[in-house]
């Protein structure tokens, strides 16, 4: 299954800090907005996320109409887009998305002054749409000063590798555990990488890293070749392509990297008895999101999931428990905050006491 389109829209980029060769390059081609169509006409169902990265796509002479076809077709678009081109987003196709995600390399010395300069103004114009996606590497995870100034905006953080750059596997997760960062488990995908939160002082994160064996993403290069994965050598040209949805079945029945480059690893996931009821993982990651930042649409925000599929899920738990597990003030010094009851409280240290247990059993080779 196909959940995530990932697109290249132009083939050069005005650079993040991170030595990668769009920043290098000098081609000057825009993904063509004809094969773009084609594809999305061809896919069975609704792409549940798009992006578009972060190779200048400010410079596409088509952006404005290519982001709102694909607001039409996807149900949440995000762009991301080097700190040093951010301001360059027209207006009306930041208003556009769902998330402008700038994109800095954290061991450039430009980076934390480029934020804060780049958060005040575009907050202080009014949008809330805003993350920001810290790249690392082995010799930069230095994340905490960039942390604190998106904190201090209330901008969501990303964390990993330079995006769709190299096909070489950076282990995310365990440079920043070694760091004595405490990773969660697994919730689910953004931008094609699987996600897992952390903790920085407090503040929630989300570390995103490669999963071979959930390879769902297609990806769509300026020339207008598509692939199942980023790099790999199998392609569709959809300039040329005849019978784009054979050729598109054809593409997404394996992922090449799967065979070659999975390793064996633990699946783990943590459910929650409550008498003879069973509380799911995605639940109790929400719970947990919900008591450290007092609200939930500020948990459904960082964990990119919609307010009312969110509420419902969480309702519908309540009616099977019999018992309500958040409630919200609505006056008084705390207006608007949400806490949990004591009983969701119980619930989420035992989820806790659970997830430490096995994150310790896992820090010494974290492969999840």
């Amino acid at each position: 299954m196909v959940s995530t389109l990932v697109l290249r829209l132009y083939s050069s980029c005005g650079g993040c800090g991170y030595p990668c060769p769009y920043a290098s390059s000098r081609s000057e081609d825009a993904l063509p907005t004809n094969p773009l169509l084609k594809l999305l006409n061809a896919l069975d169902e609704k792409i549940n996320e798009c992006v578009a990265l972060c190779s200048s796509p400010t410079k596409h002479p088509k952006l404005l109409d290519i982001v709102r076809e694909l607001c039409d077709r996807c149900r949440r678009v995000r762009m991301l887009v080097p700190f040093t081109e951010a301001l360059l987003v027209p207006r009306k196709v930041v208003e556009l998305l769902d998330e402008l995600c700038i994109v800095s390399y954290v061991a450039d010395p430009r980076t934390v002054e480029a934020l804060e300069k780049l958060f005040r103004i575009l907050t202080s114009s009014g949008f809330d749409n805003l993350a920001t996606y810290l790249v690392i590497d082995e010799n930069a995870l230095e994340i905490e000063k960039p942390i604190e100034v998106a904190r201090s905006y209330g901008v969501r953080v990303r964390v990993g590798e330079a995006p769709y750059v190299s096909p070489r596997h950076l282990d995310v997760v365990k440079l920043l555990t070694r760091k004595g960062i405490s990773i969660g488990l697994p919730y689910g995908d953004l931008y094609g990488y699987r996600a897992c939160v952390a903790f920085v002082d407090g503040y929630p994160i989300t570390v995103l890293f490669k999963d071979f064996e959930r390879c769902s993403y297609l990806y769509l290069d300026p020339a207008a070749t598509l692939r199942r994965c980023a790099f790999s050598s199998k392609y569709v040209d959809l300039k040329s392509c005849t019978n784009i949805e054979e050729s598109l079945r054809n593409l997404v029945r394996e992922c090449v990297h799967r065979a070659s480059d999975a390793i064996m690893k633990p699946v783990v996931r943590i459910d929650i008895r409550v008498g003879d009821k069973i509380v799911p993982s995605e639940i109790l990651q929400i719970l947990d999101i919900v008591e450290l930042v007092g609200s939930v649409r500020k948990a459904c925000t960082f964990l990119g999931i919609s307010l009312s599929t969110c509420i419902d899920k969480i309702r519908r738990i309540e009616n099977e428990l019999g018992t309500q597990l958040i409630e919200t003030r609505r006056g008084g010094r705390d207006h608007g905050k949400t806490t949990l009851t004591p009983l969701a409280m119980k619930i989420l240290e035992s989820y806790r006491t659970a997830r430490e247990k096995i994150l310790r059993i896992l820090s010494e080779e974290i492969v999840l």
